[in-house]
């Protein structure tokens, strides 16, 4: 049999997040799959965005994505099928060897009659081991992602719209009053900046007319 890896992308602009967030988890339970993760958070003007991951028997991978479309604007979609096919047939092949070559061993180790023959078997038969229990996690690994899809959705919701009439006029006369303090401080650092100038070119002057009015006499 052919195995493949589905799995698929999806970004919705929605109305309201956690409310999306919930009816993707009734999607999920309705179709036999779990909720991998789910996250909900709150952005300025409370503005929420959030992402779920969900897993969905491979058989449910199509009905399932249709569904969740079906929850607001799609902005981007993508969908991978990995064929892993050669990859699992080569790791079973592996696996049929190393089992038997560790029958193999087991059956020398009952029949060896000093020290140095058993430690040298059971070193074969740990090494057989090790590589037979990482064969088998990778296995089992790429049968949970054969028989279970994953899709990850991330939501987020519309910009707000500023309007004229969102400006209350409290908030006219807040944002008048931060206006005049800016540009008074402003002001103020000119005159601080420049004051030593002022005091400097005052002193020279009078020292100008003084030299002036003594030659003058």
């Amino acid at each position: 049999d052919q195995k493949i890896i589905k799995k698929g992308n999806l970004q919705l602009e929605v109305s309201d997040v956690q409310k999306s967030a919930d009816d993707i988890a009734r999607i999920t339970e309705s179709a036999s799959g779990v909720v991998q993760s789910s996250s909900v958070n709150a952005g300025q003007n409370d503005q929420y965005s959030g992402t779920v991951t969900i897993r969905i028997p491979s058989a449910q991978f199509d009905s399932a994505l249709v569904q969740v479309k079906k929850l607001g604007k799609i902005i981007s979609t993508s969908i991978s099928a990995e064929d892993v096919t050669e990859e699992y047939v080569d790791l079973t092949a592996q696996k049929t060897a190393l089992t038997n070559q560790l029958d193999q061993y087991n059956h020398i180790l009952t029949q060896a009659v000093n020290v140095s023959e058993i430690l040298e078997v059971q070193k074969e038969v740990e090494r057989v081991q090790i590589e037979l229990d990482r064969i088998t996690g990778r296995m089992k690994y790429m049968d949970s992602r054969i028989s279970f899809s994953t899709i990850t959705i991330r939501l987020s919701e519309p910009a707000q719209v500023v309007t004229a009439s969102s400006y209350s006029f409290a908030s006219v006369i807040s944002e008048g009053i931060s206006g005049f303090t800016a540009t008074l401080v402003w002001l103020v650092v000119v005159v601080m900046t420049l004051l030593p100038v002022f005091i400097i070119g005052g002193i020279l002057y009078l020292i100008y007319r003084r030299i002036k009015l003594q030659k003058n006499l």
